[in-house]
C-alpha cells in the first residue's frame, strides 16, 4: 500500500545537485532526476542496491531520508521514509523551489535574516572524542556557517554549545549545521560570547 502511495504522488522534474549519505557512511553526489513527496531518482555514478539507507540533501529541498527502491542505469529511485506530517512539508519545499524561492520553515521565519558573529569556539562531532575548534560565522534559529578545516562527512551529527545538529553541506571557509533542536541560538551566543569577554578582560 505505502508503495502504491508514494507513486500516486506527483512527480516533478526538479534539476539540481544533491549530496547525499549512502548506507550511513558512503558519501557522494548525485543530480535530481525527479522529485514528490514520497520519494526521489537521482542520476548518480555510486554504487547502492536496493534496501540501503540514504539521506539527501538536494539544493533548495534540506534533508530528505529513505530507502532505494530501484536502480537504473546511471541512477537510483528512493521511497522517503517520513510522516504524512513531514511530507507536507516536502510538498511544500518543492513548491517553493520550483518557484525559485527556498522555502522558509516558521522558526527561519521568525527569526528573519542570519545574524553575523564572529566568536571563536569548538564543535564536537557524533563518534569522535575530540572538540575541532571554529568560528560561528553567522547564525540563524534554524542552522549556523562556520569557519572550519575539519570537513566532517555531510549528515555527521555534530554538538555546537546547547544546540545539537547534523552537517547539511560545505562551504569555501567551513560548512553549515542544520539544528535539530535541544537548546537556542542566545544561549549558544552566550555562551561562547562570555569565555571570549573573560579573555579580553584577563
Amino acid at each position: 500500500m505505502p508503495g502504491r502511495e508514494r507513486r500516486k504522488a506527483k512527480r516533478f522534474k526538479y534539476s539540481t545537485e544533491a549530496k547525499f549519505l549512502l548506507r550511513g557512511d558512503c558519501e557522494s553526489v548525485g543530480r535530481v532526476l525527479d522529485v514528490s513527496e514520497g520519494g526521489i531518482a537521482l542520476f548518480t555514478d555510486a554504487e547502492a542496491a536496493e534496501g540501503d539507507e540514504i539521506v539527501v540533501y538536494p539544493e533548495g529541498l534540506g534533508r530528505l531520508q529513505g530507502k532505494v527502491v530501484r536502480t537504473f542505469k546511471g541512477g537510483v529511485g528512493i521511497a522517503f521514509s517520513h510522516t504524512d506530517a513531514q511530507r507536507k512539508t516536502i510538498r511544500k519545499k518543492i513548491t517553493q523551489a520550483l518557484q525559485g524561492k527556498p522555502y522558509m520553515r516558521l522558526a527561519e521565519l521568525r527569526s528573519g535574516v542570519r545574524k553575523k558573529y564572529n566568536l571563536e569556539t569548538v564543535v564536537s562531532i557524533d563518534g569522535s572524542p575530540q572538540s575541532i575548534p571554529c568560528t560561528i560565522i553567522d547564525m540563524s534559529e534554524s542552522g549556523c556557517l562556520v569557519k572550519c578545516e575539519a570537513r566532517p562527512p555531510v549528515g555527521a551529527g555534530v554538538k555546537l554549545g546547547m544546540l545539537k545538529g547534523r552537517v547539511s553541506r560545505f562551504d569555501d571557509q567551513g560548512f553549515a549545521i542544520e539544528f535539530q533542536g535541544g537548546g537556542t541560538v542566545a544561549e549558544t551566543a552566550e555562551d561562547n560570547a562570555e569565555p571570549q569577554a573573560k579573555a579580553q578582560q584577563g
